[in-house]
């Protein structure tokens, strides 16, 4: 899947993306002509995946060669309370680099300095 169909995919199931943000060597200035832009984004699964038996529930979700990837709100917490380093960078990504925030991202990220 590519990384419109994921998002389309997402959203036509009943979830929302509520940040989406480039990650990688474009962030960092490494990248090349050959270079491919990573992106990643955290969304809110549809209401029937989250209650009930969870059976389609997906905690994340990845293309082909994993250069866009994207976690359930529930598992991207639970991976920042882990210290996973690549959710960490997340918080601090420059303005520029962001795709779309929605107001619901906005307050977890303004707490990230605690």
């Amino acid at each position: 899947m590519s990384s419109d169909e994921i998002r389309d995919f997402i959203e036509e199931k009943g979830g929302k993306i509520i940040y989406d943000y480039i990650r990688g060597s474009v962030v960092y200035g490494l990248n090349t002509e050959t270079s491919d832009t990573d992106t990643s984004f955290v969304y809110i699964a549809p209401y029937n995946e989250i209650i009930g038996l969870r059976s389609n529930y997906q905690e994340q979700i990845s293309d082909d060669k994993s250069d866009n990837t994207g976690y359930e709100v529930g598992r991207y917490l639970e991976l920042l309370e882990k210290s996973n380093p690549n959710m960490l960078e997340s918080l601090f990504i420059l303005k520029k680099f962001i795709l779309s925030q929605n107001p619901i991202m906005s307050l977890i990220l303004e707490h990230k300095n605690e």
